[in-house]
């Protein structure tokens, strides 16, 4: 056995004799500080250089433009085709208004802004100096990028230990054919989530009632919804243990929703009638408050007659030049489109063969994202031709000919949100398609279950390019206890499910109160426990009883909240808080399909979770994301992943747009986010710990296998790797791993097929953040095994 040691002891490896070799990779600096003429300064008047070039001072306080450049590398210094990694220290003064930062970016010097930026990022409020590393890799074209900073509104900065150098800072380890097996133990790994049982309804000899007694069968549209819940309240009233409703197809206009509440020992049965809805606010149906129920054999659809929520469309024609550029855009299965009103949401590429978005190279643009907010100008040119005006250099990047999805709705209207139930089963249901998210849960939601739960188009329907226009399925707190047993979730326009309980960023504000920055989904009431963590995910040990919450902006999501308990001093840049009245946990995911969608497939931000014997395939932006963050204008989800265990599952070319976290695409992500979504900035504190990976297949995955950051115990181990198809960019690092801020990572006895496709296979591990990473028996085959 081989032992090698880095920093210390910080880096620790082991590798089975003959198996693999150590290589650092070359660097060479070509630029070290600020004096040596290959950087160029954009505002003289805001630079200052001190010792002897070392460091400068930038300030733009006085500045009236939003954004003022500051500096960029000399046109040409940059090569195509070259990784290079950027590493500085800076400060941002006190005083700087949340609004102001420094934009770093990675662009084109003459082609932006049809050229996109290859990499940027922002540095926000520091009045200690702090270190900033990052990687990138410039395109083969064009051979004109610069890294460039710009500030956003004024503020006064201090950048010293500027240098750029060409080459990773990652060591590699290799899979080698003649690897040995590592043979010892693998202990500590991880179990997941505990087997369990939802109850089902009791039978309490209440009676069974058929809602046709209520008009269900001969409402018109306008009162569906009302009948219906006329029997659910008789339902209620009387202990019914069971409400039945003809199979039919039921049209449904009204905006107030089937509403299933506070019953118990209950099962509704549709026995295959079909909901079609037509709506313009609101959700589709609500189960709350139950306890020991079941919802069996129904379908969910949308009218799509009169308001289809997404569309093919096809670039007849593209003026992307002149001050109103515009694209023409063909309705491609309509000689008329039945909505002259329609708007466009979304464009996403659309792929003939897989009849869904997801293209490597791609586009994804938003417009009217929200109903009426940035929406563009348009005008029919014919029954099935919409023209639409972009900004200048806006529609650079849609070209004559290419096929897109046109998305029509998005986080609009939800199909079945679930709040605060107990022993709930979901049984042989389909949403064939849903303005917003398909399945919401929310609150104190505990042991539950799907099975044969499908959103997926129904079979032989034309002219359904997309099922649910925001998630599949979304949990935004829960209690946990949930299974999903052979669902498939497809044609979605964001991810397939999506697990975690809603977090808040506050900063200190007195002795026992702090105040939040977009803290408009934490859940928090007077009553409950609130854990601190520090800015870094670090434990503060506090655990804080909430006795009163100030409301100052409820827009922006500000509000002061006292604690009973003294608050701990403040580290970084604030606290998040974790609301321990939630708990998403204890999840089991067995023969699930998950696929073809915009976005991932799972999000997982919980703890004690199994997916097994599931099928990913086609999942637009990876398959597998854990991770937790917080950002300050958007959205702060998680506590963390703990026990985790992904196994014997196929995932398939997954990962098409070549989404990228650290300058490398994956199909399965781990790491975190800090103030924005993504960002670079990690964690050295194990946030993520105890997953294991293992007994999986992957096939043609686009980039990395997995990039593993913010973890403790992570095992991959015991899996195939089959790259049998090229792709249009080839990355050296396909199909390999790459590793940083982690402790206790194994990579081991995984098998890779022999591909001219992947010609380097191996491990890359950052060994300025990497601690004890074990890379053994990972070797290459010449048939699959």
């Amino acid at each position: 056995m081989l032992k090698s040691k880095f920093m210390k002891g910080c880096f620790v490896v082991f590798l089975t004799m003959f198996n693999a070799a150590i290589f650092g990779q070359t660097q060479s600096v070509l630029v070290n500080g600020f004096g040596d003429g290959n950087i160029e300064f954009k505002n003289p008047k805001a630079v200052r250089t001190s010792k002897g070039a070392e460091t400068i001072s930038i300030d733009t306080s006085g500045a009236k433009p939003e954004w003022n450049g500051v500096l960029s590398t000399a046109e040409g210094l940059l090569k195509p085709d070259t990784e290079y990694v950027i590493r500085f220290k800076y400060r941002i003064e006190d005083g700087t208004p949340d609004n102001a930062f420094l934009h770093c970016i990675v662009r084109s010097a003459n082609g932006a802004p049809a050229v996109p930026d290859i990499k940027k990022f922002d540095l926000k409020y520091a009045p200690d100096l702090k270190k900033v590393k990052q990687r990138f890799r410039t395109p083969a074209s064009p051979a004109d990028f610069t890294f460039q900073i710009h500030t956003h509104k004024g503020l006064k900065a201090e950048i010293s230990g500027f240098s750029i150098a060409e080459g990773s800072a990652d060591e590699f380890y290799p899979a080698l054919e003649n690897a040995p097996r590592y043979t010892a133990p693998l202990d500590n790994l991880p179990t997941g989530a505990k087997e369990f049982e939802v109850e089902t309804p009791q039978n309490n000899g209440g009676a069974a009632i058929d809602a046709a007694d209520f008009g269900t069968d001969r409402c018109d549209p306008s009162n569906f919804a009302s009948a219906l819940n006329a029997a659910i309240r008789k339902c209620k009233e009387m202990g019914a243990s069971k409400l039945f409703l003809k199979k039919g197809v039921y049209r449904v206009t009204e905006n107030a929703p089937i509403k299933f509440e506070g019953l118990k020992d209950f099962e509704f049965d549709a026995q295959g009638s079909t909901f079609v809805f037509l709506r313009t606010r609101g959700h589709s149906m609500t189960i709350a408050n139950c306890e020991r129920v079941k919802f069996a054999n129904f379908n969910f659809d949308w009218d799509w007659e009169k308001d289809p929520l997404g569309s093919v469309v096809q670039i007849d024609s593209a003026k992307t030049d002149g001050d109103k550029p515009y694209i023409d855009l063909k309705f491609v299965e309509y000689d008329a489109f039945p909505k002259p009103d329609v708007r466009i949401a979304v464009l996403s590429s659309y792929d003939p063969k897989t009849q869904s978005v997801g293209i490597e190279g791609g586009l994804t643009k938003g417009f009217e994202f929200h109903k009426n907010e940035n929406k563009p100008e348009t005008e029919w040119m014919s029954p099935n031709i919409l023209r639409l005006y972009g900004k200048k250099g806006e529609l650079d990047r849609f070209k004559a000919g290419a096929l897109f999805r046109a998305q029509h709705y998005y986080y609009d209207m939800h199909g079945i949100l679930m709040d605060s139930n107990r022993n709930l089963t979901l049984e042989n249901v389909n949403i064939y398609s849903c303005a917003g998210h398909g399945i919401v849960i929310n609150g104190a939601q505990q042991y539950w279950q799907f099975l044969n739960v499908n959103i997926n188009p129904p079979q032989g329907a034309k002219r359904r390019p997309i099922t649910t226009t925001a998630d599949h399925c979304h949990m935004a707190n829960s209690k946990g206890f949930f299974k999903m047993i052979n669902c498939t979730f497809r044609l979605g326009a964001d991810d397939c499910l999506n697990i975690h309980d809603c977090t808040a960023f506050a900063v200190r504000y007195g002795d026992c109160a702090v105040k939040t920055d977009n803290a408009k989904s934490a859940s928090t009431k007077i009553g409950d426990k609130i854990e601190l963590r520090h800015g870094d995910y670090s434990p503060t040990n506090y655990l804080g009883e909430i006795t009163n919450i100030e409301t100052l902006d409820a827009k922006k999501g500000i509000h002061v909240i006292s604690f009973k308990e003294k608050l701990p001093a403040q580290k970084f840049d604030g606290f998040i808080l974790f609301n321990r009245k939630f708990d998403s946990r204890n999840i089991i995911l067995r023969g699930c399909r998950f696929g073809d969608n915009r976005a991932r497939g799972i999000l997982i931000l919980g703890r004690d979770v199994t997916i097994e014997n599931c099928m990913f395939f086609h999942t637009e932006m990876g398959a597998i994301k854990i991770e937790t963050g917080y950002t300050l204008n958007l959205w702060s989800e998680g506590f963390g992943a703990d026990n985790i265990v992904i196994r014997n599952n196929t995932f398939e070319s997954v990962n098409p747009a070549d989404i990228k976290n650290f300058d490398r695409a994956r199909d399965i992500y781990m790491g975190i986010y800090i103030k924005t979504d993504p960002s670079d900035e990690q964690t050295s504190y194990p946030i993520l710990s105890n997953i294991l990976i293992q007994g999986n297949t992957f096939k043609n995955s686009y980039g990395l296998i997995a990039s593993i950051n913010s973890t403790g115990n992570v095992t991959v181990a015991d899996n195939v790797f089959i790259n049998d198809e090229p792709r249009k960019e080839p990355f050296d690092y396909r199909a390999c791993f790459a590793v940083s801020y982690s402790q206790n990572t194994r990579i081991v006895n995984n098998t890779y097929v022999k591909s001219p496709y992947v010609p380097s296979p191996g491990v890359y591990a950052d060994k300025e953040t990497v601690k004890s990473l074990t890379v053994a028996g990972n070797r290459v085959v010449d048939k699959t095994p």
